[in-house]
């Protein structure tokens, strides 16, 4: 099994400066470390709404997760 991250970002303009998502992902691996999780592999959407409901890093992290090979 594995540790999964999700992480998206709503705007180009917040995906291109990096920010977002950087800031994002060290909040995860601050969690992963400190719980000695393991390594932890990242689902990113850049420039995607929360609001809509094709999200293809968040439907590929799903079918991960329904296949049993993640930690929950």
């Amino acid at each position: 099994m594995k540790v999964v991250g999700y992480t998206r970002v709503s705007t180009e303009e917040q995906a291109r400066s990096g920010f977002g998502l950087d800031a994002q992902k060290e909040t995860i691996w601050d969690y992963a470390k400190k719980r000695k999780l393991g390594e932890v592999v990242f689902y990113e959407e850049k420039g995607v709404s929360g609001a809509l409901e094709e999200r293809p890093a968040l439907a590929e992290l799903m079918a991960v997760m329904y296949q049993g090979k993640v930690k929950t």
